[in-house]
């Protein structure tokens, strides 16, 4: 338990056919709520973030990453609503910034 950055969180899943998943009541950005209610799924083994077209372009466009990395400092917290609190994804989490962008 010391090794754990935060408490464990434990949620009802609303599906367990395929992937396990749970209701998201929304997605934040900088914890203003963006009205994108979906089911979130878990798999440790993706190292990406992904969901339904029209929720990642409403995403992207809220986030407005430069894709020169020029707005980097002032990128938001994009946050995932579930159950009764919002779990923060930092930018550094988010976006992948390298030497040609991000």
């Amino acid at each position: 338990k010391t090794r754990l950055g935060s408490e464990i969180a434990w949620f009802p899943l609303s599906s367990t056919e395929g992937l396990w998943q749970v209701e998201m009541k929304d997605v934040t950005v900088n914890l203003v709520r963006q009205g994108l209610c979906s089911h979130v799924a878990f798999d440790t083994g993706t190292g990406v973030l992904a969901g339904p077209r029209h929720m990642v372009e409403a995403l992207k466009q809220e986030l407005n990453v430069a894709s020169d990395c020029s707005n980097w400092d002032g990128l938001p917290a994009l946050g995932v609503e579930l159950a009764d609190g919002v779990f923060n994804i930092e930018k550094y989490e988010y976006v992948q910034k390298s030497n040609e962008g991000c």
